[in-house]
């Protein structure tokens, strides 16, 4: 049977209940005894009140029988008759006193009939009386002492006998009754004390034994917990205490395990993962310094970070860092150099993160050394190639010019035709090297943005006349909304993003499409929209256009054009100048690119001043 914890509190704490409650019966007992043994002295002191009533009653009418007393005058007479009815009133009041005893009650009976004898023989004389007939009152009278003579011997010797017995008994064991009652109640008391003592100890071993200890056991659990320490046995029972051993017992392997998984990611981890204190002293590290920075975790624990910097990004480093703890920034990442024990420099790039409430940084440190490299031999080349191939480049588009102007004789139609394919690919080619140019200072940092204030309306009207459009029924069409929006931007960089934009939108539009080019404010932001009503992009391909050399299409760059990098240069220029971009688009329904801007306090100006200059 399994028992909570509430029941078992309940179980142990009726004992004590159920003492309290047989002790009060008992108390109830002794008081029903005690108010039983009243009862019986009342009632013998009734008794024995109503018998000296009827004595006296009794005495005052033998007197006045012997004496004559009530034929000397009225007064006598009719006080002599009140005597008599007082006597039966007792004696009715003692015969319903001493019903419960047959021999008292017989006694009264047999007194009650004398006075009954008595009664008629007083209303004989009486009406004697009355009659003036004197010889008659006196034999009545003598009659009437006769009872009297009569009543009295019987009246003492059974109901005086009787009475005085029963009083003379309970006046002698009521002494004892009532001893025996406070004994029993002091015995009662003392019983119960030495239970209740005996049952709060059991209340207090139960709640030790069952409680208080296993509480212990789970605060105890909970320390290894938190230590990451295997609990011992599991606590026997089924109650709510078991029940959240048992949760802590899963919590606690559950745990366990996921240190031992946590531990071996960072034991195995190519990077170093490791812990640096408010002071920037080393507190843990992962295996891999040894490898990275050729120190043992020992060697460095203790240490400060700012030792194995090299000194020319020593002072950079540690005012990065403490700019992060005075702002309460929480993560940055930050790059430097790091001297190897070997002696030689690596480069490193640390992922750094705060945590206020223990006032330490948790960092992950990478090599980029092999990464620096590869990107300065990449910019080596790309220079190289741009600047080897733009100038030879360059010479053949210009012999191109030569040839097409006749300077060298007249072509044939096949030589015409021929001479156009190749201006197409050297211009393919000198694009694709322009616009890798221009990714490569993005990457580097090296674009420079003159930002002035520019209304949209006039970026919309440049970029439109800059995009080359067929003529004729087919001709795709560029609708620009409007707009009085003012934005603060590179009107050349910001026309470059534009000018592509549109250009692909025209593109991929079919034969008589519409592409809508249009600008409005959101907030605190302004909105530049291309849309077209062109195929569309797949939904799992709308964050790849945007990377280089990437198309929704492998036909797209020989059937439409382009070199693949549009896309990234434009989520270049824009990012230069605070802004996003991105494309909504459905298949079979077009794509609309979104270029979106901060909007600027000197662009707010320069449209209020627009807004109250206009008439």
């Amino acid at each position: 049977m399994k028992l909570t914890l509430f029941h078992k509190a309940a179980f142990w704490l009726t004992i004590p209940l159920a003492i309290q409650l047989g002790v009060i019966g008992w108390f109830f007992h002794l008081q029903n005894e005690a108010e039983e043994q009243a009862k019986a002295e009342q009632h013998a002191r009734k008794v024995s009140t109503a018998i000296n009533s009827l004595m006296r009653d009794f005495l005052i009418l033998v007197n006045a029988t012997q004496n004559d007393q009530f034929t000397n005058s009225t007064f006598s007479f009719f006080k002599y008759r009140e005597e008599i009815q007082h006597i039966e009133d007792t004696t009715n009041t003692l015969a319903d006193l001493v019903k419960n005893d047959p021999g008292e009650l017989a006694a009264i009976n047999r007194a009650r009939n004398n006075f009954y004898e008595m009664q008629r023989l007083l209303v004989e004389t009486i009406q004697a009386y009355r009659r003036g007939n004197m010889q008659e009152v006196l034999q009545t009278s003598r009659k009437t002492h006769e009872i009297t003579k009569r009543f009295g011997p019987l009246f003492n010797e059974d109901l005086v006998k009787e009475v005085n017995r029963t009083e003379e008994d309970i006046e002698v064991h009521a002494f004892e009754k009532r001893e025996q009652t406070r004994r029993n109640q002091r015995i009662t008391l003392m019983v119960f004390a030495a239970i209740s003592v005996l049952a709060t100890f059991a209340v207090l071993y139960f709640f030790h034994r069952l409680i208080s200890m296993r509480l212990g056991v789970l605060t105890k659990n909970s320390y290894k917990i938190a230590a990451y320490e295997p609990l011992g046995r599991l606590m026997p029972g089924s109650d709510e205490i078991a029940n959240l051993d048992k949760v802590l017992h899963d919590v606690g392997q559950t745990l366990i395990e996921a240190k031992r998984r946590e531990r071996a990611v960072v034991d195995n981890a190519l990077d170093v993962i490791c812990s640096v204190d408010d002071k920037l002293r080393f507190k843990l590290l992962s295996p891999a310094c040894l490898k990275v920075l050729g120190y043992t975790p020992e060697e460095l624990e203790g240490s400060r970070l700012i030792n194995i910097v090299v000194k020319e990004d020593a002072v950079q480093t540690s005012e990065s860092i403490q700019n992060m703890m005075q702002t309460d920034e929480c993560s940055a990442t930050i790059e430097n150099r790091v001297r190897h024990k070997d002696g030689k420099v690596v480069d490193i790039h640390w992922s750094l993160h705060w945590s206020k409430s223990e006032e330490s940084f948790f960092c992950v440190a990478r090599d980029v050394s092999e990464m620096k490299e590869a990107e300065r031999m990449k910019q080596e080349v790309v220079q190289m190639v741009t600047h080897d191939l733009r100038s030879p480049l360059s010479a053949i588009q210009n012999f191109f010019e030569l040839l097409e102007i006749g300077l060298c004789g007249d072509l044939s139609d096949k030589g015409v035709t021929m001479l156009r394919a190749a201006q197409r690919s050297g211009d393919r080619m000198m694009r694709l090297i322009v616009e890798m140019l221009d990714l490569e200072k993005i990457k580097g940092g090296m674009m420079p943005i003159e930002a002035t204030v520019t209304p949209l309306m006039d970026l919309f009207e440049h970029a439109s006349q800059a995009v080359p459009i067929k003529s004729g029924a087919d001709a795709v069409t560029i609708e620009i909304v409007p707009t009085e929006q003012i934005v603060e931007c590179d009107p050349h960089r910001m026309m470059q993003v534009l000018v592509n934009l549109l250009s692909n939108a025209v593109k991929f539009s079919p034969p008589g499409g519409k592409v809508v080019l249009s600008g409005r404010r959101e907030g605190a932001t302004v909105v530049i929209s291309v849309k077209d009503q062109g195929r569309g992009i797949p939904e799992e391909q709308i964050v790849a256009i945007f990377e280089p050399f990437q198309q929704v299409e492998t036909t797209d760059a020989t059937m439409k054009g382009g070199t693949g990098l549009g896309l990234a240069i434009c989520r270049g220029i824009v990012e230069l100048h605070g802004g996003t971009i991105k494309v909504e688009s459905k298949i079979g329904e077009g794509s609309d690119f979104l270029v979106i801007l901060p909007l600027s306090a000197e662009a707010v100006r320069a449209q209020e001043m627009l807004a109250a200059d206009a008439p």
